[in-house]
């Protein structure tokens, strides 16, 4: 069965909490989201992010409007940041 949601066609928010919430009460246990930066920020700023296996493509864009692995709000300090470790 198909999840719909207005969120997200309104703008770059995606309502990553709800489909997560949707897909408990589905029996779901585990999820692999393959996206860009912006799903992964999505999870990453709702704090839902529980492991991560980022691949970057060998290949170098560069300049300031290149998209990095991780979009999102982020963090506004240095002791804020997540651990990859």
């Amino acid at each position: 069965k198909t999840i719909e949601s207005d969120a997200g066609r309104h703008g770059p928010a995606l309502c990553v909490r709800e489909l997560l919430l949707e897909l408990g009460r589905r029996k779901f246990t585990h999820v692999l989201c393959e996206g860009g930066s912006a799903l992964l920020g999505a999870f990453f700023d709702a704090g839902l992010i529980d492991e991560a296996h980022v691949f970057v493509a060998p290949k170098l864009v560069g300049g300031s409007a290149a998209l990095g692995p991780l979009g999102g709000q982020g963090v506004e300090c240095v002791p804020e940041l997540a651990s990859l470790a």
